[in-house]
């Protein structure tokens, strides 16, 4: 049953799959780490079907790490998977980390009250999945547009004439230019 999940890995590196269902496919632990790394690299698949495999608190963290990165998957289907509180949450840590997130439906459990653990707000807690995920999905955007109208102000001259760029990825502003 791993070796169908490897194979499943492998192909989507190679193949342009917009679906794979492999529900009920007794897949165990370290099938799901093979396919989760494959998944966090594709680009093209939009439904996974994992319901009626096992995720354990180890199996969930590899879903989680997919899911952190994974930048093209709209439907998680994770049904009947004995996903434990832990697992719950690592999977909801790795899609609120997700800043490119393009998840629409997840099954399975409701993230909304993991959410909140996370960090998020108490109104989540009685949202539906999809409530939750579009919340997500608008907090990041919201997060990309104040930085770039920050940046934008950023850029402007001030006052004194001195043009500070906004700050690099190590956290440093270099001056532009300084008018006398």
């Amino acid at each position: 049953h791993d070796r169908g999940a490897q194979l499943a890995a492998v192909v989507l590196t190679s193949v342009k799959l917009e679906v794979l269902d492999l529900g009920f496919n007794r897949i165990t632990t370290g099938g799901i780490k093979a396919l989760m790394k494959s998944l966090a690299e594709n680009d093209t698949l939009l439904s996974l079907t994992l319901s009626g495999n096992p995720l354990d608190t180890n199996a969930s963290k590899a879903v989680s790490y997919a899911l952190a990165y994974n930048k093209s998957l709209r439907a998680l289907y994770v049904d009947n998977c004995s996903v434990g509180y832990a697992a719950q949450r690592h999977i909801t840590a790795g899609i609120v980390s997700n800043s490119q997130l393009s998840l629409r439906v997840i099954t399975g459990f409701h993230i909304g009250a993991i959410a909140v653990t996370l960090g998020l707000p108490s109104a989540l807690e009685n949202w539906t999945n999809e409530q939750v995920l579009k919340f997500i999905r608008l907090m990041w955007d919201r997060r990309r547009h104040d930085q770039e109208s920050m940046k934008q102000r950023n850029d402007q001259p001030n006052n004194t004439g001195v043009l500070l760029s906004s700050a690099k990825n190590d956290n440093t502003a270099t001056k532009k230019y300084h008018t006398a």
